[in-house]
């Protein structure tokens, strides 16, 4: 029998800003896009060509995606 833990530590909960406010945290974000953006650089072409090969795939139309109704909740039909 497994037995899972019962906490689980939370590394980066430091960065957590649901307000978006706090600007030590947004300046660490910038910089960690900057450095992704500078590091990922050489397959920038690679990034487009699999994003378009991808989107080409799907049938693109004005539907949404099914979601539950009615009182059953998530055990309900699908619209």
């Amino acid at each position: 029998m497994i037995d899972p833990p019962l906490s689980k530590i939370d590394y980066y909960n430091w960065i957590r800003d649901d307000k978006r406010e706090d600007q030590n945290i947004l300046d660490h974000l910038e910089q960690e896009n900057k450095y992704s953006q500078a590091f990922m650089e050489d397959t920038t072409e690679l990034q487009h060509s699999l994003f378009n090969e991808i989107k080409g795939r799907v049938k693109e139309d004005d539907t949404s995606y099914p979601y539950p109704f009615g009182n059953g909740g998530l055990k309900s039909k699908y619209q």
